[in-house]
């Protein structure tokens, strides 16, 4: 029997207005996903994906909440810059301890390859300065070491969950 697993998909909804060079999840990244991941059926819940009144804001910010606090898997779309909703999405995850993944493409908003510190290029600040550059928190301080999707993941890619 094959295990199913919820992915929440963060990031904008598409409204019709929006610049249309924005990303937003599509039939192809959820194809994408299913198939890399082909050894789990899989549930998306996409707040895209909805027939409620979007004017309403508490019935909205409710609702994706909901769906965060149901899935297995945050998946962030940090392909461009998010909102304060994505935020929001990201520390209750964290706070019921749901695994978050960001999809941030090298030199994308949140993935620089140069990032800098009034004007200073960071990293060769933090040489000069002898600071060590390190995860936060990673993994949700280890709680997840002993995830079993992670360690069967992990195994596929001669990995650890650690």
């Amino acid at each position: 029997m094959t295990e199913t697993i919820s992915i929440y998909l963060a990031g904008s909804i598409k409204k019709g207005h929006e610049n249309p060079q924005e990303s937003f999840w599509t039939d192809e990244d959820m194809l994408l996903l299913r198939k890399y991941l082909s050894e789990y059926a899989i549930s998306f819940l996409n707040p895209a994906f909805r027939t409620d009144d979007l004017s309403d804001q508490c019935s909205v910010f409710g609702r994706d909440m909901t769906q965060v606090f149901c899935c297995d898997i945050v998946f962030v779309d940090a392909r461009d810059r998010r909102g304060l909703g994505v935020g929001a999405e990201m520390m209750w995850a964290k706070f019921h301890k749901i695994p978050v993944i960001s999809l941030s493409p090298k030199n994308s908003h949140y993935n620089k390859e140069k990032t800098t510190l009034l004007g200073k290029a960071l990293l060769d600040f933090c040489k000069e300065h002898a600071i060590v550059i390190q995860a936060w928190a990673p993994l949700n301080r280890g709680d997840l070491c002993h995830d079993k999707m992670l360690n069967e993941m992990g195994k596929k890619h001669g990995k650890t969950a650690s």
